[in-house]
């Protein structure tokens, strides 16, 4: 950390964040370059003890990247300043498992549509596949309410999604607000493809 940040003190939940090199990869996490206008990532360097206590110095969030016009220079180098509500998770390890949702936001893996047109044998064209907006969850922040880790959900397609990637899977953070229900499992779908179903329990509410 510069001299100048070591003496500042940070006021009313901003956060000082020092915006990572652009690249198509941190953490183990691609953000595709389709994504990478609208979401970006960051190291916090300077955090107000007000707020949201779980984002502190030395964490990478992932946050809007409309969110990053704040632009301000201290000891000539030049750092973005946030508010903790606009940070959409902490990257707390190399892959899925370790992405960390704050305040009601929801991780889940989003899936693709059915490979097939329903009772046919008709493929669908890729296009279609990626118009999907049904998920499984993976972790929740904190605040949320009702949905909880292993429900699949159907959310807004309006709703402003980020998408991340981890191999061929493609997966999302968005507020638990724009949920529009809990859906049935994929079940007998994903037993064929050999992935695991989670189970909906009362101690899956709220956080991991």
């Amino acid at each position: 950390m510069s001299n100048e940040l070591s003496r500042i003190e940070v006021l009313n939940e901003w956060l000082i964040v020092k915006e990572s090199p652009s690249k198509s990869e941190d953490k183990g996490i691609v953000v595709p370059d389709t994504a990478a206008e609208v979401a970006v990532t960051g190291e916090v360097v300077g955090a107000s003890k007000e707020g949201d206590i779980n984002i502190k110095i030395g964490d990478v969030v992932l946050y809007k990247k409309r969110a990053a016009f704040r632009k301000i220079e201290i000891d000539q180098k030049d750092y973005v300043a946030l508010k903790k509500n606009e940070v959409l998770s902490v990257l707390f390890g190399e892959g899925i498992e370790d992405v960390s949702p704050v305040r009601d936001m929801i991780f889940l893996e989003w899936e693709f549509a059915a490979a097939f047109f329903g009772g046919t044998q008709i493929l669908r064209p890729d296009s279609y596949k990626e118009m999907s907006h049904t998920g499984l969850i993976l972790s929740v922040g904190p605040d949320v309410k009702q949905a909880r880790i292993g429900d699949r959900v159907q959310f807004d397609q309006f709703s402003g999604v980020e998408k991340l990637q981890e191999g061929a899977k493609r997966y999302t953070i968005i507020s638990e607000k724009v949920l529009y229900m809990i859906l049935p499992k994929r079940d007998q779908e994903k037993e064929q493809e050999g992935e695991k179903v989670y189970e909906r329990t009362p101690e899956s509410v709220g956080g991991v």
